[in-house]
């Protein structure tokens, strides 16, 4: 039976580009021979200007879902997609560039268009644009517009950026601790599972820097840092048995972090202390 022509109203052609979207949504991406129906819906849609389509048109045509790998022609879609403001394609144009994906390797390029989507809210944009700036990649490094993008994501919960402003705050590159934002980003890190913020802020609470003395919190902090397979938190928490430091004191209970910690050069010379039966002074008292 021979199809109707599509009517050349701009409502029609939207509602058409709707309706094969939604159906190319609906196929399961699991199963290649179905992947490839998604895409020609996608594809249809996309050649009637729908950007949503536009972009995972370039998104399938990027990573080989449904379709023949070819990320130069994801790159075209995904322009097409930018100047229909779609901010995801914006991100995908973004790392294209900085990758030399699609596209020969562009620095300036990847960050013009990571401003763009990180001005419309794209939280993982605005996190690769505060890591060019933070390396001095694609533009003279400047520490305070790294911050400035990487404050942006966090507030709006992007892990990443969190764990990078704990970071930036605790160990600062020259520059003096801001101890009290070093301590709210360490927490809010430690909130998201970081393993490494957890062992930061336990020796803050350990050696008192920046907040009151609570080695028993540090105890806390280090152990849930170490059940997430931490082997620095591992060997705090070592240190803690051994010298009954926030916790009662147990030589057994110190060799068995020690051991779990043995990629951990101090960890192995505890071990080799406590085994020969010696007291290991070299951090006794102080946590770093």
């Amino acid at each position: 039976m021979k199809e109707k022509p599509l009517s050349t109203t701009k409502k029609s052609v939207n509602l058409m580009a709707s309706r094969l979207l939604a159906q190319g949504k609906r196929y399961d991406w699991a199963r290649p021979p179905v992947a490839r129906k998604a895409v020609a819906c996608y594809r249809r849609a996309a050649e009637l200007g729908d950007p949503s389509a536009q972009n995972l048109l370039g998104e399938a045509l990027r990573d080989g879902g449904g379709v023949r790998r070819n990320p130069f022609e994801a790159v075209r879609w995904f322009r097409r997609a930018a100047a229909n403001g779609n901010v995801s394609a914006m991100l995908s144009l973004g790392y294209g560039f900085y990758m030399g994906e699609g596209a020969p390797r562009n620095l300036q390029f990847a960050m013009a268009w990571y401003r763009r989507a990180a001005r419309r809210g794209n939280l993982s944009a605005g996190y690769n644009l505060a890591q060019m700036y933070g390396m001095g990649e694609g533009v003279v490094r400047n520490l305070r517009r790294a911050i400035f993008w990487y404050e942006r994501a966090a507030t709006m919960g992007h892990r990443g950026a969190i764990r990078q402003l704990a970071q930036v705050y605790d160990a600062p590159d020259g520059g003096r601790v801001h101890h009290k934002k070093a301590i709210f980003w360490l927490k809010r890190a430690a909130e998201t599972g970081d393993s490494d913020a957890l062992c930061n802020l336990g020796v803050r609470y350990f050696n008192a820097a920046g907040v009151k003395r609570d080695r028993a919190h540090a105890v806390k902090l280090y152990r849930r840092a170490a059940r997430l397979e931490n082997e620095w938190g591992m060997y705090l928490l070592g240190l803690c048995y051994r010298d009954g430091t926030g916790v009662r004191k147990s030589a057994r209970m110190a060799r068995t972090w020690f051991e779990r910690a043995k990629s951990v050069p101090e960890a192995r010379r505890a071990l080799r202390a406590l085994s020969r039966k010696k007291i290991f002074e070299t951090a006794r008292g102080s946590h770093a």
